[in-house]
């Protein structure tokens, strides 16, 4: 298994330079014929996209990159969709389904556009899961973006996370549990 690189369509792991679906569809599809050509049994992961509802171009909402890299043709250079199901502000039980809400269902969204560039006999793998627990203090990097909760709530869905997955999305075939 290898997965070509992470979080492709977040500025900072993109190497600080804008978010480019395209550049990352050729190193994908570079990389899967390379490693193909070596053994045609080695399993290409994508680089795990990261969820984002951002819109100003600095990271690419994770929906809509998945859809361009379809459209640059990544369809052909991967057998296993990466993702990252971070919960963020709500339990792994929180169903809703609207664009710009981040939970954990997110996946299922991401799931839906594999549905329709063909992409149904392929798993998606949660390369990282969890959820937050950090102090209430107003001057830690990130809290209002990536959610907090406290360390009981993280026990308790952590756990939830896996049977949900397993109850009701057949298509997930791993999942890595990120502290």
């Amino acid at each position: 298994n290898y997965q070509i690189w992470n979080e492709p369509n977040l500025y900072p792991e993109w190497g600080d330079q804008l978010i480019d679906p395209a550049a990352y569809t050729e190193l994908l599809c570079r990389t899967h014929d390379a490693l193909k050509a070596v053994d045609p049994n080695i399993v290409i992961h994508t680089g795990a996209i990261g969820p984002t509802v951002d819109m100003s171009g600095r990271d690419a909402f994770d929906v809509l990159f998945l859809q361009r890299l379809y459209d640059y043709g990544a369809g052909d250079c991967f057998d296993v969709l990466s993702v990252q199901g971070y919960g963020l502000f709500s339990g792994p039980t929180d169903r809703r389904l609207r664009p710009y809400t981040m939970n954990f269902s997110r996946q299922e969204w991401l799931r839906d556009i594999m549905i329709v560039n063909g992409d149904a006999h392929k798993p998606i793998w949660i390369s990282e899961a969890a959820w937050n627990p950090v102090p209430n203090d107003p001057s830690i990097a990130g809290i209002d973006t990536y959610g907090q909760v406290t360390a009981e709530q993280a026990a308790e869905w952590g756990p939830l996370a896996y049977e949900r997955a397993i109850g009701e999305w057949h298509w997930v075939g791993v999942i890595n549990y990120w502290f």
